[in-house]
């Protein structure tokens, strides 16, 4: 039921009507806030700069609120997988940017690369997401193989390859996985008989050994 803040009600000792009225209009607010539906019948300006005050305080609030999450996971990330917090932060960041789970984007980069921004395999894939130099200039045209190495844009390449797999394979994290290890053609032998090399990684980035 709809609750009215009652402007006749009696003021505490010390404060006007008019101040009370402005306490219970901010009181109102601060309900509305926490989810309780307020009637708030006719703010003057004093109310309404009050409000506008409580609004930006809120927002400050959340946005604190997001920095120390965001800093906390980052020491987490830091020290879980021994690596400097410039890196967790490009993994981190980069992770949500492309919608994926940071946690994912953390074991994928162990998976592939150990965190090694210069890593190369035998087969030629590069950098911390182990991008194929071909696979990459068909994400971003033009770009080269040294570009590859540079942590913020192989790790922007990588994770959007992987995102743009999972939606290849309606959701399904494994296939996109597969396809990601070793190319489409890998998804279909896995479908017939799973080969325990490629299904030791899907379980890896997966974090399911």
């Amino acid at each position: 039921m709809p609750m009215a803040f009652d402007h006749e009600l009696i003021a505490p000792s010390g404060l006007t009507p008019r101040g009370f009225r402005v306490l219970a209009s901010a009181g109102a607010l601060l309900l509305a806030s926490a989810g309780a539906h307020v009637a708030m019948p006719g703010l003057g300006p004093e109310d309404e700069r009050l409000a506008q005050q409580l609004r930006l305080a809120q927002g400050e609030i959340e946005l604190l609120r997001i920095r120390t999450q965001r800093f906390d996971s980052l020491f987490r990330y830091s020290a879980r997988y021994k690596v400097p917090a410039d890196l967790a932060a490009l993994i981190y960041d980069g992770a949500l940017r492309e919608g994926l789970d940071p946690d994912l984007g953390f074991r994928l980069v162990k998976t592939e690369s150990g965190f090694e921004a210069r890593a190369v395999s035998w087969a030629g894939a590069v950098g911390l997401a182990q991008l194929m130099p071909n696979t990459a200039r068909a994400l971003m045209p033009g770009i080269t193989t040294e570009q590859l190495f540079e942590p913020e844009t192989n790790l922007h390449l990588g994770f959007r390859l992987l995102r743009q797999l999972i939606a290849r394979y309606d959701g399904d994290l494994r296939l996109a996985l597969v396809d990601y290890n070793g190319g489409p053609r890998k998804v279909v032998e896995f479908l017939q008989e799973p080969d325990p090399d490629v299904l030791a990684y899907v379980r890896r980035v997966m974090g399911r050994r």
